[in-house]
């Protein structure tokens, strides 16, 4: 409680106690009765991509491929947002042709 709105501990125990521990009725009252919303603390910044490009298209338009041969391609995307991505960020496809090869 005292984190989510930035209170001391004795008037966060005041506001948790007379909601019976439960934090969403504790805040509630706490904003109706002395807080403001300016007391609440923002989510945090999200992270965000760009992609930079193929680096390795060029190579790949000087050749001719037979069909089922490998190509292998190096794509680059950038984190241009305001916070880290997660450990487990991953490049998911989401829509369009399905490019095949092994997953």
């Amino acid at each position: 409680f005292a984190s989510v709105r930035g209170a001391g501990a004795d008037q966060s125990r005041f506001f948790l106690e007379a909601s019976a521990w439960n934090l969403e009725s504790a805040v509630g009252n706490f904003l109706d009765t002395v807080g403001t919303r300016a007391n609440l603390a923002t989510p945090s910044a999200e992270p965000a991509s760009a992609f930079r490009g193929e680096e390795s298209v060029q190579q790949v338009n000087a050749h001719v491929f037979a069909p089922g041969q490998p190509i292998q391609l190096v794509w680059t995307f950038v984190n241009v947002g305001p916070a880290p991505w997660p450990l487990d960020a991953a490049l998911v496809h989401t829509e369009g042709d399905a490019l095949g090869g092994n997953p």
